[in-house]
């Protein structure tokens, strides 16, 4: 899984915009001539105060929101 939050192209120059990228890759697989591999990637975005979303940080990350500022900046 890739992530990427805009920021800016050089000193003094402007972000992209106001986005948040998320990037998931399938497996590498060596597959037989013809095979198949299905990857399904869900995106979800969820909106709320602290209170609100901190307990789904702690169901999906195993981390609350302030430990996840705390370590990767506000």
């Amino acid at each position: 899984m890739n992530s990427y939050n805009d920021g800016s192209l050089g000193p003094g120059k402007p972000g992209l915009g106001p986005f948040y990228e998320l990037e998931s890759s399938s497996p590498a697989l060596a597959l037989a001539p013809a095979g198949q591999y299905t990857h399904v990637h869900r995106t979800f975005h969820f909106q709320g105060t602290e209170a609100a979303l901190d307990p789904l940080a702690r169901a999906a990350l195993h981390a609350g929101l302030a430990d996840l500022a705390s370590t990767f900046g506000r």
